[in-house]
C-alpha cells in the first residue's frame, strides 16, 4: 500500500485534507486582443487562475494523482474544457472561456472534486469567467 493509500485508509478517506475556493477567472483586454479567462487544476494539487497560482486543492498535494475533478456549467459557454464528465487529476485540467472582438463573454460553473476510488465528493466551488474585449 502507497503512502498515501495508507493515509486514506487510516482517515476513512481524505476528508478535510480536500478544499476548494470560489474562483472568478476575468480578462479585460483593449481591441483587438483576444481576452481570455482560465481555471485549472495542476496535477500538483494548486488551483491556478490566469496562470497564477492561488490555492492548493489537497494537502499533502501528492494526493492529487488520487483525486478526480468534474465541471459543469450552470449558464453561459466554456471555449475549453471537458465538462460534465468525472477526469483524473493525475492530469492537469484546464477549462477558460475567450472573447475575441468587442464584447463579453461570460460563464458561470460549478467545479467538484471527488476521491477516485469511493467517488465521495469532498469540495465543491463556483468558478465565475469573465472575459472582456473593449473599445
Amino acid at each position: 500500500m502507497t503512502g498515501a493509500l495508507a493515509a486514506m485508509a487510516g482517515m476513512g478517506g481524505l476528508g478535510g485534507l480536500i478544499s476548494l475556493s470560489n474562483q472568478s477567472p476575468d480578462s479585460s483586454v483593449p481591441d483587438p486582443s483576444i481576452a481570455t479567462s482560465v481555471y485549472e487544476l495542476r496535477s500538483s494539487g494548486e488551483v491556478q487562475v490566469n496562470g497564477s497560482t492561488v490555492e492548493n486543492f489537497c494537502n499533502p498535494t501528492n494526493l492529487a494523482p488520487l483525486l478526480e475533478c468534474r465541471m459543469t456549467i450552470n449558464s453561459g459557454f466554456l471555449n475549453g474544457g471537458t465538462i460534465n464528465t468525472w477526469l483524473s487529476l493525475v492530469s492537469s485540467r484546464q477549462w477558460y472561456v475567450q472573447q475575441v472582438g468587442i464584447g463579453v463573454s461570460t460563464c458561470n460553473c460549478t467545479i467538484e472534486i471527488r476521491e477516485a476510488a469511493s467517488g465521495i465528493v469532498r469540495a465543491s466551488a463556483a468558478i465565475t469567467f469573465h472575459a472582456e474585449v473593449f473599445g
